[in-house]
């Protein structure tokens, strides 16, 4: 009796796994399907934390909300508004990136940061002061806007995710026009393409492609060659 016992056991053991391993394997064949082959999801912007990289709330699936997701923009690279991202700087790994090419990337950094955000919501102290004097921006996101979010995928820092933010052009309904922020700010010249091409108008993720040095990180280049942005 303990052997049969034993064996209907053992028995309902294995189905249960096999049921659990077949809907892990549903669900991550469900999540490659829902952000890796261009699939759309809904979301509302939080807050734009820098001119790359906005925190939204999603609902990847009815049912679930997830707050607070920073997305960090693919594709693109802005400057820095702290710091420096030099990092094909001679001195770079020296640590040695002098104080002025830091300044001119932050200043670049807080105009591409209230490009997006607006003036006004741009927080930080530092920004405040820099952009003193400096033409207002309205800005293309803000708090409560829907944006839809594309390609989404993990990224190499805990916490966040990468892909294309699209957001309304403003004026635009019946249909709406989604524009990628991405493009916009590329567009601009705000921004310099990361780890992407760009073919018919888009940028496709390439993480083989070259990655051209940022323009800014000479200290006084305040826009980029117009060849860049063609």
């Amino acid at each position: 009796m303990r052997h049969l016992v034993r064996l209907v056991a053992s028995g309902l053991t294995l189905l249960v796994f096999w049921h659990i391993s077949g809907a892990v394997a549903g669900w991550k064949q469900d999540r490659e399907t829902l952000f890796r082959e261009g699939k759309r999801t809904p979301a509302i912007v939080r807050r734009v934390i820098d001119a790359d990289t906005v925190s939204v709330d999603v609902r990847p699936w009815l049912d679930i909300k997830v707050e607070d997701v920073a997305v960090r923009i693919a594709g693109i690279d802005t400057p820095e508004k702290s710091g420096t991202g030099c990092t094909m700087h001679p001195l770079w790994h020296d640590g040695k990136v002098p104080d002025d090419v830091k300044a001119h990337e932050n200043l670049l950094g807080c105009r591409a940061t209230a490009f997006v955000a607006g003036t006004d919501a741009v927080k930080s102290k530092k920004c405040k002061a820099l952009l003193q004097g400096e033409p207002r921006q309205a800005g293309l996101l803000h708090p409560g806007d829907p944006v839809i979010l594309t390609e989404i995928h993990g990224g190499k820092y805990f916490g966040r995710v990468v892909g294309d933010l699209l957001y309304p052009v403003e004026g635009t309904k019946n249909p709406v026009v989604w524009q990628s922020l991405a493009m916009k700010l590329y567009k601009e010249g705000m921004a310099v393409i990361y780890g992407a091409r760009l073919k018919n108008g888009r940028l496709i993720e390439d993480r083989n492609a070259l990655t051209k040095g940022a323009w800014w990180c000479d200290g006084k280049t305040s826009k980029p060659p117009e060849e860049e942005r063609d």
